[in-house]
């Protein structure tokens, strides 16, 4: 791979602010930064580069949604945002297994679905004797049905993994909870089989896409068919190797619960079509840090060019990693879901009504711990920015205002180190840096507040699952 462009070939100057790139048409880009999509333009997720997400939408005439489009994906999901949407039911996947193929496609890994089989058989000839061969199509299909895709079906098409640089312990996820990204995401892609024949003619027409965004989190033990891909990544470290693996089962994947929030969203990645139904599960499935170690693994450069990089002494090859795509704006967007809050008290021999309903308000699940990411600029539309601060105000306040004695004994909390903070250490938590999150929230599986009291009576809120998100 020659190191500089070919002089013969035109030059194009582009200029921004304190910044010049230079392009050329045939131009070979090192390094491993800048990968071909189609063999014609570079992309990728570095944003240092020319090339990376802020960029894609200035690179191909049909990647301009990347740039213009309103309904961009990922986002955050704000959890005082959802909508409870009483029509959705739970979503139908096929439980089937399937021939699948594991690629490095230099910016992700990409897992893609076998639909078809082929068998051959030997029947009896005629008068002659002789046998003839007779090929038959089996069709396996991946159907996915119900839920957000109601009333089509959808075809399950690939599967993409997201995730941050492993070796320095980022966060990858695309879709972020609360502003909390998680290590890693999965992302199931299927098309609407009802309207359109393939993939590729679907991805960039109207209800075209599922999208089915699955939370990958770190536990003792990794999901089995996660395994089995983390386990398969040793055979594709570089660009453009790939690995099959037999009787998988992409229903394996999905987390075991019914609970989810769906929005209109777009692809994550070029042409970022706007034409995608996303679904976003409740609750996470498992990756071992040995696993996920795996993943890291994985390197942008062909295994050619790697090892010219290591007998000339030049810098290792660039890790497969951070491939995920900054947060958009929600721009207003309807977050329905299916988590429904309204819930009946339980009877309290007979000190309290056994009927009492209340309205509760969605948040994240106090019982978990995350980081939250900074909001950036760029992701937050206008109302959400003045939201945000609002939202911030408000926390602040609540944590200087400690809970009575009496009310923390009525609900059982038992310690309110959570609400003790110092006012001044509240003001400290305005920080944006990664990693400085506020814990605002009670470590606790029921949201405790007392506001909710009635009566002496506790009325209780969302029973939240010690893994749920939401």
């Amino acid at each position: 791979m020659p190191l500089l462009p070919d002089t013969s070939a035109p030059i194009i100057f582009l200029h921004f602010p304190s910044t010049l790139i230079l392009l050329c048409s045939t131009c070979a880009v090192t390094g491993g930064h800048a990968l071909l999509l189609n063999g014609e333009y570079p992309w990728t997720y570095d944003n240092d580069l020319f090339g990376g997400p802020d960029f894609w939408g200035l690179m191909h005439k049909h990647w301009r949604m990347c740039k213009l489009g309103a309904l961009q994906s990922p986002i955050n999901i704000d959890p005082t945002k959802l909508i409870f949407d009483p029509q959705l039911g739970k979503l139908r996947i096929s439980q089937i297994h399937v021939e699948a193929e594991l690629w490095n496609m230099g910016q992700f890994p990409l897992l893609t679905l076998a639909t078809k089989n082929t068998t051959t058989t030997e029947t009896g000839g005629g008068s002659g004797g002789e046998k003839r061969e007779e090929q038959k199509q089996q069709q396996t299909v991946l159907n996915i049905a119900g839920g957000p895709a109601h009333p089509y079906t959808y075809q399950m098409q690939q599967i993409v993994v997201h995730f941050g640089d492993v070796r320095r312990g980022e966060r990858g996820s695309e879709h972020t909870i609360d502003r909390v990204r998680f290590p890693a995401e999965l992302q199931i892609l299927a098309f609407n089989s009802d309207l359109y024949d393939n993939f590729t003619q679907a991805q960039s027409q109207p209800r075209g896409l599922l999208g089915i965004a699955i939370i990958i989190d770190i536990g003792d033990r990794t999901n089995a068919e996660l395994h089995r891909l983390s386990q398969a990544t040793k055979h594709i470290k570089h660009r453009n190797q790939m690995v099959r693996i037999k009787r998988f089962q992409p229903a394996a994947l999905v987390p075991p619960t019914e609970h989810y929030v769906t929005y209109d969203g777009s692809m994550t990645y070029p042409g970022c079509f706007e034409t995608v139904t996303w679904l976003v599960f409740n609750s996470p499935i498992y990756i071992s840090i040995e696993d996920l170690a795996q993943w890291g693994e994985l390197v942008q450069s062909e295994m050619a060019e790697s090892e010219a990089k290591t007998e000339t002494g030049a810098p290792p090859p660039v890790p497969l990693s951070s491939n995920y795509r900054p947060l958009k704006a929600s721009n207003g967007r309807a977050l329905r879901t299916n988590i429904n809050t309204r819930l009946k008290s339980v009877s309290d021999g007979g000190q309290c009504p056994s009927r009492m309903y209340v309205d509760m308000g969605y948040r994240t699940n106090p019982a978990r711990t995350d980081t939250k990411v900074p909001s950036s600029p760029h992701s937050l539309s206008r109302q959400e920015k003045s939201a945000d601060a609002r939202t911030k105000r408000e926390q602040r306040q609540q944590k200087r205002e400690r809970i009575p004695e009496e009310e923390v004994r009525m609900f059982g909390m038992g310690v309110t180190d959570q609400m003790d903070s110092d006012p001044t250490e509240s003001d400290q938590m305005e920080s944006d840096q990664e990693g400085e999150a506020e814990d605002l929230l009670p470590k606790t599986g029921v949201d405790h507040h007392p506001n909710l009291a009635l009566n002496n009576c506790v009325v209780p809120s969302m029973a939240f699952d010690e893994c749920s998100l939401l």
